[in-house]
C-alpha cells in the first residue's frame, strides 16, 4: 500500500478545525484535548507556511527550526517565543500539568502565533533561503539546482 504525503485537506483546512475543537473542548473541560487541539493549530499554520515555500517539515524538531527561522527572518522573537508556548501545550496532551485556566490562556498565544507567521509568510521574500540549522538540513538536505 502506498500512502501519499499529501494531506487530503489542506494544513489550513485542519488549523482552522482544529482551532475550533480547541474552544469546543475548553468550553467542555477537557485540558489534554484542548492542549493538544491548539497545539495541533499551530503546527499546521507552521505547515502552510513551510509548504509555501517548500521547506520540509516532517518532524516536531523542524517547526521548532521554522519558527526560529522565521523569527530570525522577520528580526521577531516572538515567533518562537509563542512556539514554545505551544508546544508546552503539546507536552501537557501527556503529563496533564496544566489548569484549563491555564490552558484557556494560552490560546490567544496561538491565536497570535498564527497571526505572526501568517504576516511572516507574506512580509519575507519568497525566495529566502530555507532554514539553516544543522540538525535540520542533516534530515533535510538542500536540493540542488540543475
Amino acid at each position: 500500500m502506498v500512502i501519499s504525503e499529501t494531506p487530503i485537506e489542506s494544513h489550513a483546512v485542519h488549523r482552522d478545525r482544529l482551532l475550533d475543537h480547541a474552544r469546543r473542548m475548553l468550553r467542555d473541560g477537557d485540558r489534554l484535548q484542548a492542549s493538544e487541539k491548539i497545539w495541533g493549530a499551530a503546527s499546521h499554520g507552521l505547515k502552510v507556511v513551510a509548504d509555501s515555500r517548500d521547506w520540509p517539515y516532517t518532524l516536531h524538531a523542524d517547526g521548532r527550526v521554522i519558527a526560529a527561522h522565521l523569527g530570525k527572518l522577520t528580526n521577531n522573537r516572538n515567533i518562537p517565543l509563542l512556539f514554545s508556548h505551544m508546544e508546552g501545550l503539546h507536552r501537557n496532551f501527556y503529563s496533564d500539568s496544566f489548569s484549563l485556566q491555564e490552558i484557556e490562556d494560552r490560546l490567544p498565544y496561538a491565536d497570535e502565533f498564527l497571526r505572526l507567521i501568517e504576516a511572516a509568510d507574506l512580509g519575507v521574500a519568497p525566495d529566502a533561503p530555507s532554514p539553516d540549522d544543522p540538525q535540520y538540513l542533516r534530515r533535510h538536505p538542500r536540493r540542488t539546482q540543475d
